[in-house]
């Protein structure tokens, strides 16, 4: 029984030791759940665009120069700017196809996990939209 205790003791006390009790709490949680939700909001609205402005944002993605990434122009079509038009090139150009839309709905699912909104089972829905997402970029392929 006192093993057990103290046990608990020593991991309580190694994480004030090394700070992550901070980190631990409802209001952590929540604001990084709401973090998260924001986030895949954003890459939803960047991939949505992608799709309709990709040609145009095309030749300054394949061949960007020096200060494209932090362009204050505004020369990208994509409505989230170029952060938005390199993060959709990215995960839809280059890794996924048009299935990388599930990473973001991955996030928001983590992100109602994290606020309470839903008790989902994580690594279910994980592994779900992981074999859905790899089998239709190899069939789209």
């Amino acid at each position: 029984m006192s093993k057990g205790k103290n046990h608990k003791n020593s991991k309580t006390s190694f994480k004030v030791a090394l700070g992550f009790d901070n980190f631990t709490g409802e209001k952590t949680n929540f604001t990084v759940g709401i973090t998260l939700f924001v986030l895949s909001i954003v890459m939803i609205i960047c991939f949505i665009s992608y799709f309709s402005t990709a040609e145009a944002d095309q030749i300054l993605l394949e061949h960007p120069m020096s200060g494209d990434f932090v362009n204050k122009d505004r020369v990208f079509q994509n409505i989230c700017g170029s952060w938005g038009a390199y993060t959709s090139y990215f995960f839809i150009a280059r890794c996924f196809g048009y299935p990388a839309v599930l990473i973001p709905v991955f996030l928001m699912i983590v992100s109602f996990k994290m606020i309470g909104v839903y008790k989902l089972n994580l690594l279910k829905w994980f592994f779900s939209l992981m074999l859905i997402m790899i089998w239709c970029s190899v069939c789209f392929a």
